[in-house]
């Protein structure tokens, strides 16, 4: 049976190759192209001749600007090719013919792309490079370019910085620096009120001798000698003058006419009176001139009660032209210099000073 079934396929087979062979001999070779070869396809070549075998032959053209594909040398020129513009200044714009796809490079050093690159500053690309200027001459200001932030350190010593550092100085930087006092008397120079003060400050009178003259000197010690209540400084003045100046000075600021001057104490009793209010101390005023002091006795009552009647009663016209003259300054009245007789002008120059 399997010899039978062996035998069948040999034939079977056998009559296959001979049907074959047969329809390859009775095949008709052409020997004429056909009148078209034409596939209506724009990017094939389409020839026909004897070395193609009298057969139609469509090849590819490459590139060919319609056939769907972008291919070398048409980006740009034709339908096939995508744009690739995207509209960044700070890329090169290129299709890449292997992937098929846009590729986009960065152009290195380019304002615009965000990055504060090495070769840019603020003024050459502010929209990339920010200003670092914090306004603080106490620090240094740059910028961090890998982390693209500004960076502020610190100048040590600095004047401006509010901190008194090594290396500085009251006179060097005077706004860090508080001053000693050595420091303070030299930059007064020679303004002798700011010795004054600075005397005071410290309560120091031996700082008076610092003053440019002695009567700078002579006014810091009165100074120090009313305001600290140091009265043994009118002692140290240059001269009696002064020492008399000093001490009436030092008594009235005290209300004291137990201290007042011996010499011409009149000015004194008579501040003093008109300080505290009290007029009974008018009495105590003494002869300075020949028959003066009932006059004193009278301008010191009506300095301290304002009233200008008592100064009508005077026999020394210069008693009563200081009697007017100080209610006038006093009252800041001009009106009452026309009662003055030997000097109006100086009267009315007195109350156009208290006024301002």
């Amino acid at each position: 049976m399997k010899k039978a079934l062996l035998i069948f396929i040999l034939i079977l087979v056998g009559s296959l190759i001979f049907i074959s062979a047969c329809a390859i001999v009775k095949k008709v070779i052409p020997k004429h192209c056909p009148s078209s070869c034409d596939d209506n396809n724009a990017c094939t070549t389409d020839i026909c001749n004897k070395d193609s075998g009298y057969l139609c032959v469509n090849s590819p053209i490459t590139p060919c600007n319609g056939n769907g594909i972008c291919e070398q040398g048409e980006y740009n020129k034709s339908a096939d090719c995508p744009s690739c513009d995207d509209s960044n200044t700070c890329t090169t714009d290129q299709f890449s013919y292997e992937s098929g796809k846009c590729v986009h490079d960065s152009i290195p050093n380019c304002c615009g792309n965000g990055k504060c690159e090495n070769s840019e500053t603020s003024l050459s690309c502010p929209a990339d490079c920010p200003t670092c200027d914090d306004s603080n001459k106490c620090t240094v200001d740059v910028l961090n370019r890998d982390a693209n932030r500004c960076e502020h350190k610190y100048i040590y010593p600095c004047c401006g910085n509010n901190r008194c550092e090594a290396g500085e100085t009251f006179l060097g930087c005077p706004t860090d620096c508080p001053p000693t006092r050595d420091e303070e008397v030299k930059a007064c120079g020679t303004n002798e009120s700011c010795v004054n003060e600075i005397a005071m400050k410290y309560k120091d009178y031996a700082l008076c001798k610092s003053a440019a003259t002695t009567s700078g000197t002579d006014e810091c010690y009165m100074t120090l000698a009313v305001k600290n209540n140091q009265s043994f400084l009118c002692f140290y003045t240059s001269n009696d003058n002064k020492q008399h100046d000093c001490q009436e000075a030092y008594a009235i600021s005290v209300s004291r006419i137990d201290l007042c001057p011996t010499i011409n104490p009149n000015k004194c009793i008579e501040s003093i009176a008109k300080n505290t209010g009290n007029v009974t101390y008018c009495k105590l005023m003494t002869e300075q001139f020949v028959r003066t002091r009932d006059d004193y006795v009278l301008k010191c009552s009506a300095v301290v009660t304002s009233d200008v009647v008592l100064c009508k009663q005077m026999q020394n016209k210069w008693i009563a032209d200081e009697c007017y003259t100080d209610i006038a300054v006093q009252l800041k009245d001009i009106s009452l210099c026309n009662a003055v007789q030997l000097n109006p002008d100086s009267c009315r120059d007195s109350v156009a000073r208290a006024i301002g």
